[in-house]
This record gives C-alpha cells, structure tokens and sequence, in this order.
C-alpha cells in the first residue's frame, strides 16, 4: 500500500489485476497511487503484454522503453507483482479481493481457411514474440499491423516473404507506422499480393484467389497468420461473483490501440 495516499481515499480496497499489458499495468498503477492494496498478476515472466510485441519492429523500440517505465511505476505504487502465475478461480476465492479487474488481452483470430491446422502454420504473434520457428519462404495471411511488422522482420533477417492482403494497405494503422511499412517493406524481398484471399492452405504453399477467379500458388516452408484478434472473455466468466466488483478492460473487451487500452486502465483505477 502507498502510504502517502493511504489515509486519503477511504475505503482502502483490496485490489486484483489479471493481466500485465497496457490496461492492467496502468489501472494497477493508478489504483495503487489512490491508497489501494493492489496485487497484479501475469502469467508471463515478463510484465508488458503486447506492448513488448509491438516494440519488436527496430523502428518502434521506444515501446519497449515505455513499458519498462510502466513496470518502475508499479513499483512506485507499491504494486504487489507476481509474474509467470496462472489465475484460478480457487485461487481468487483464496485471495477474497473486494475488486477484481481483468486485463488479460485477446487471441488471435484463425481465419475459416482450408488447411489453417496444418503443422506448417503458425501465428503472427508468436513469430514476433519468437515462441515459433519459420523456414526461409514465408506466405503471411492477413493485413493488420502484427502482419506487416512481421513480414518486415523476417524480410531484414533475409527470409522471402509472400504477403497476402485482401482488402486495402494499411487501412487503421497510425501514419507514422503505415508510411514506416511502405518505406521499407519495398527494400526487401517482398511481395505483397493485394486483394487476393487464401483458398487452401497447403503442406507446401497456399493457395491464392482474386475476384477475378485467378488462382496462383504461392510455395511456402511457413505459412504466418496475422489476421487481427479477438476479445478473449474465458477468464472474466470463470471470476464473475467472486467480488463485489468484478470488472472487465482493455483488449479483453475490444481490441484496440495502445492509447486506448492505456486511457480505460486509468479511467478504471481512478473510479475504484
């Protein structure tokens, strides 16, 4: 508890945070500055949860600085932290907190494509956070942001990369990321196939239709899925009733911007 503010918000509440990423790390930060008992939680080693993965590309590592600082202020507000733990429902019954708040972000989206379980197949995420392997010849479906930062990744490292987009370049990233990708990509071994979809996802490749009804094959050692994500509630459900406030922010709601995600923690920690 931060003593400077204890004896300032009454009453001093009991305070769970299920999450480490923009919206859990500062609704704790926050919610600790006030007087509260906060104890967040993460099952990653390492606390930052997407801000870490948007801070892979070189052109954005203050991200990465960002998140460090975030991690400082906790400390400052005399956040208990405990990383690389997985939450239960028993264990929150344990705990007895008066308010839990769930931030735990939200899961890639798998795309309704012929072959997506294929053991060549991994997800864009896991690329940039290097929780998986790739070959030499990629084919990227999709064309949010965690795409294009993986293709521009894995093109310095040298690997030939095949982009498969379907709808507009870029259309919601912020300028300074989308005219980055456009600078860049084009230094590289890249080829973007534009309003082209997947047909089939193949051993060796995938297969690419346009609205025209052209069909190309595109060979692959790896296929990387980037298409966005998806709120993830599982968590939420298994908590609601065990406090008398149980809330729900950030990705874990609606996948969103950093900002976003940064302005609801604060905007929860504060009404606590």
């Amino acid at each position: 508890m931060n003593k400077k503010y204890e004896k300032l918000f009454e009453p001093i509440k009991s305070v769970l945070l299920i999450g480490g990423g923009p919206a859990g790390m500062e609704a704790a930060r926050i919610a600790g500055i006030r007087g509260h008992k906060v104890t967040l939680i993460d099952k990653n080693p390492v606390l930052g949860g997407l801000l870490r993965t948007a801070a892979v590309p070189d052109y954005k590592y203050r991200i990465g600085k960002y998140a460090d600082w975030m991690e400082r202020q906790l400390e400052n507000a005399v956040v208990n932290i405990q990383r690389g733990v997985e939450v239960t429902a028993d264990m929150v019954k344990k705990m007895k907190p008066d308010v839990i708040i769930v931030a735990t972000g939200a899961k890639p989206f798998v795309p309704d494509i012929s072959g997506i379980e294929s053991n060549n197949v991994v997800y864009a995420i896991d690329v940039l956070n290097k929780e998986a392997k790739v070959g030499e010849v990629i084919v990227i479906i999709g064309g949010r942001w965690v795409s294009w930062e993986t293709a521009y990744c894995l093109a310095k490292e040298g690997k030939q990369v095949d982009m498969v987009v379907r709808s507009a370049l870029l259309p919601d990233e912020s300028i300074f990321n989308k005219y980055t990708m456009l600078d860049e990509l084009p230094k590289y071994d890249v080829t973007i196939y534009l309003k082209w979809w997947p047909a089939e996802i193949r051993n060796n490749g995938v297969i690419i239709k346009n609205k025209e009804g052209n069909e190309k094959f595109l060979e692959a050692d790896t296929v990387i899925v980037g298409t966005g994500f998806i709120s993830d509630h599982s968590i939420y459900k298994s908590l609601e009733g065990l406090a008398e406030e149980v809330y729900e922010i950030g990705d874990s709601v609606s996948p969103g911007r950093i900002y976003d995600a940064v302005h609801e923690g604060y905007l929860r920690g504060k009404e606590i």
